[in-house]
């Protein structure tokens, strides 16, 4: 982004979006409050305030929530976004998701569950608190949290 002044440079903090690029490899946690795009090799979880998109050459391996989620790439992990999912042609997603909206394109592949929730459960996973599922045969336990490791 170009800026003309120091007042616009101050207001472009944070307002980006962060990529990881196609030849890297990340292990860790990410934790970001703008967009992130992964084209990259991650073992790590993903939590974001904004949009996540996973690339066509990108792998992750963790758990990703976010507002929006778009993923073309390879996904080992659960899904969380409170305002929607969206898996393109050529997305592999082995893991549970949990959205308000899914979208799947022809040649997507889900190997896992999809969890069709209000926006106010997702908001507190995507906040990183425990949220209360009455899955069959474990009513009102929390669910664990995303892993902060």
């Amino acid at each position: 982004m170009l800026l003309k002044n120091r007042n616009d440079q101050e207001e472009a903090i944070g307002a980006g979006t962060s990529i990881i690029a196609l030849g890297t490899c990340f292990t860790g946690n990410i934790n970001i409050n703008c967009d992130v795009r992964i084209d990259g090799s991650i073992e790590c979880n993903v939590q974001s305030q904004s949009k996540v998109v996973i690339g066509v050459d990108g792998q992750v391996t963790g758990d990703i929530a976010g507002a929006q989620v778009d993923v073309m790439g390879s996904v080992n992990g659960n899904i969380y976004a409170t305002d929607g999912i969206n898996l393109r042609n050529r997305a592999r997603v082995q893991g549970n998701i949990n959205t308000s909206s899914l979208e799947g394109a022809r040649g997507a592949l889900l190997d896992g569950k999809c969890q069709m929730d209000g926006i106010k459960d997702l908001a507190a996973r995507v906040a990183g608190k425990p949220k209360i599922a009455a899955v069959a045969g474990k009513k009102n336990e929390p669910e664990p949290a995303l892993s902060e490791n």
